[in-house]
């Protein structure tokens, strides 16, 4: 059941925040580009557009999902989206270089997009940019950039083929059919609901009964600037450690990468961070770590709360899996990886209870001391699943140019060291994002190494029956 200050703020075309919302509207203040704070690709276009059919189709997905025409704002001090009309959204542009030569085409796009991200401002409602670039008659540029604010990977993945496909039915002259997407507001009321009536009576012990005592910082390379745990600490939550961090990765084979496909199956993403936990702790020399996952939330609900609601695709509504994990000392790789990935599947639901719970208790201390169980929440997996360059219709392709993306540092980073997975149609990419003032890049090399030996050993035999 909806508490009534919910309804009226339904009513009156308010939605509440997810939790991964409310933790991004925390950190905007913080930032100096806000704007920049988004999920964008650039696609290739191998045949003639026709300008007002994709304006029409980026304007019918605005119509179709309030949630992505929305302001934030505040009532009552408590953080919502106020959802405008429609018609007041205009976030299609288009622009003809067609005169222009390749570089000043390049040049002319990369200082609009740069433009364009400054203007991504959440309390003005301007999240969502979708721009045409007429190259030529039969070339050009589509700019699809989202505020993070409003969605994750998975809805810019969806919201991408839905445009394609909107613009493809109105090209063949089949009107698109106008009904607006409701499951994004009945699955926010519901998980408030399910985290209060169930998550925390069920779950809330059993995260504060885990030895979080025991969870270990990883070791610096530097310990004559970072001293203590607190060091790091308030230098990554002050934002002092921006202009440091450095990316290093490495491709698995691509026969190697379909071995591991082939073994594991659903079970892939588990193993992964398995031998993301084990590399670390055995190259550092550690024991416990506090380690965490993004994922998506959206199949957080069990299936008695989704009787007759389709799972939204459009939204922010990433969420952290939370694990305390211990490397028990076995020298056998197979035995080892086996003994995490049990660990993993013994956490209760999905492992985002401590997340949920943190967010939701209502007592402002209760919440403030169930927040500090995690000592050193410092260390972030993200798993894409299958990334790529093909949009399942040869006239377009996903590429790889200059956009000024890279013209100032990325100020979003709360992680002292982060892995970012996913396969394409080389094999699997591993891409460690670290901070160079507090690891050598020679220490992140070792962590690689020792991921890539571990996956080879995992891909020759199966250690599924082992912890299962």
């Amino acid at each position: 059941m909806h508490r009534s200050s919910d309804m009226e703020s339904n009513r009156q075309g308010y939605l509440p925040l997810t939790n991964a919302q409310r933790w991004l509207m925390g950190e905007l203040p913080q930032l100096e580009r806000p704007g920049w704070v988004n999920i964008e690709f650039l696609v290739k276009t191998k045949k003639p557009i026709h300008e007002p059919l994709l304006r029409e189709a980026v304007l019918y997905l605005m119509e179709k999902y309030e949630n992505l025409r929305v302001r934030a704002t505040s009532r009552g001090g408590r953080p919502l989206q106020q959802i405008f009309p429609a018609a007041e959204s205009d976030p299609f542009e288009s622009f003809d270089l067609s005169e222009e030569d390749a570089h000043g085409q390049q040049r002319t796009i990369r200082q609009i997009c740069m433009h364009e991200r400054d203007c991504l401002l959440p309390e003005r409602g301007r999240l969502m940019r979708v721009l045409f670039f007429k190259f030529s008659p039969g070339e050009g540029r589509i700019w699809f950039c989202l505020h993070h604010l409003v969605a994750d990977f998975v809805s810019v993945v969806s919201l991408s083929g839905e445009l394609l496909t909107s613009y493809h039915s109105l090209l063949q002259g089949t009107p698109l059919r106008k009904k607006a997407a409701i499951e994004y507001r009945r699955w926010v009321y519901l998980l408030e609901g399910y985290i209060r009536d169930r998550l925390i009576p069920w779950q809330k012990d059993y995260w504060t009964s885990l030895p979080w005592e025991k969870a270990e910082l990883v070791p610096t390379d530097y310990p004559e600037k970072y001293s203590s745990d607190k060091d790091i600490t308030e230098a990554i939550r002050y934002k002092k450690l921006i202009p440091y961090y450095r990316y290093m990765d490495f491709q698995l084979e691509e026969e190697t990468t379909f071995m591991l496909i082939n073994r594991y199956g659903n079970d892939l993403e588990i193993l992964l961070i398995a031998v993301f936990f084990l590399a670390i702790a055995r190259q550092r020399k550690m024991t416990w770590m506090d380690l965490a996952v993004s994922t998506s939330g959206r199949n957080t609900l069990p299936a008695e709360y989704m009787a007759g609601l389709e799972v939204p695709t459009v939204g922010f509504m990433a969420v952290i899996r939370v694990y305390l994990l211990n490397d028990t000392g076995l020298s056998d790789t197979h035995e080892a990886i086996a003994e995490v990935m049990r660990q993993i599947r013994a956490v209760p639901g999905d492992a985002t209870g401590y997340a949920y719970i943190g967010d939701q208790l209502s007592d402002e201390e209760e919440r403030k001391a169930f927040k500090r169980l995690r000592r050193n929440p410092q260390i972030l997996f993200n798993y894409l699943g299958k990334t790529g360059k093909r949009l399942n219709n040869e006239q377009y392709e996903i590429v790889d140019e200059d956009l000024g993306r890279n013209a100032y540092p990325e100020e979003i980073k709360n992680s002292l060291l982060e892995c970012i997975a996913g396969f394409n149609e080389g094999g699997l990419h591993v891409n460690l994002c670290y901070i160079e003032d507090y690891l050598k890049p020679a220490t992140i090399g070792n962590i690689l190494r020792l991921m890539r030996d571990i996956l080879h050993t995992a891909a020759e035999q199966r250690v599924a029956q082992l912890y299962q």
